[in-house]
């Protein structure tokens, strides 16, 4: 499966994308993401790793912004690591049409710092 999804603690959801992605794809980790966020006790904050995703779906931002994973109040932070300039083109366009907030980063150590850290 080109999307790995696992708790790695309490209050973090990681995601590894890995190329060749696909619509279905990003669309099923969307809703997986949105049944852990719905399932949970208290704040879930999601890691999304691409950095070796290739190219991402062009409906990514709309699939995000379907999924309710955007409106659940256990909805935490949310981080990317990659520097792919497309996928934060989508981002940007995921950020417009939910008002969620997503950050950019380079390595997984700043991104795990903004998650746990704010």
């Amino acid at each position: 499966m080109p999307i790995q999804i696992q708790r790695t603690t309490n209050e973090i959801v990681s995601t590894v994308w890995t190329s060749p992605l696909r619509s279905e794809d990003v669309s099923a980790c969307f809703g997986e993401l949105e049944r852990q966020i719905e399932e949970a006790d208290s704040t879930i904050h999601v890691l999304f790793d691409i950095a070796n995703a290739g190219n991402i779906p062009a409906q990514a931002p709309f699939l995000f912004f379907r999924s309710g994973m955007t409106k659940h109040p256990n909805l935490g932070r949310m981080a990317v690591i990659g520097t792919n300039p497309l996928a934060q083109i989508l981002g940007q366009m995921a950020v417009n049409m939910t008002g969620q907030n997503i950050l950019f980063f380079a390595t997984e150590a700043d991104a795990i710092n903004y998650l746990v850290g704010g």
